[in-house]
């Protein structure tokens, strides 16, 4: 298990990345979790035998705009992050995971 996190003003995010002990579908499979000040992400990486969680804690906004723009900054940033993983996983190569700490 390795895990990252990634710090900005108005939310966290940790990444805990795990090899699964079990068979996994034969399909990438994402999952979201919503909530107002906790939101969990989950996808399962089938050519790498790999699942990724995303753990968010999202700082509590009384304006809406504001909660919609942290929301779109945090899946920008994750789906960054998965966009990146999908265009190496199309072209054969393999991702090395590291932790900075």
């Amino acid at each position: 298990m390795n895990q990252q996190t990634i710090q900005k003003e108005n939310w966290k995010i940790q990444k805990i990345s795990i090899v699964p002990d079990i068979d996994m579908p034969k399909f990438q499979t994402i999952g979201i979790d919503p909530g107002t000040t906790n939101l969990g992400i989950c996808v399962l990486w089938d050519k790498l035998n790999l699942i990724n969680l995303y753990q968010v804690k999202i700082v509590r906004d009384k304006n809406p705009i504001q909660r919609i723009i942290n929301f779109q900054d945090i899946m920008s940033e994750c789906v960054t992050a998965f966009e990146m993983e999908r265009k190496l996983l199309s072209r054969g190569l393999v991702l090395e995971i590291t932790i900075d700490r």
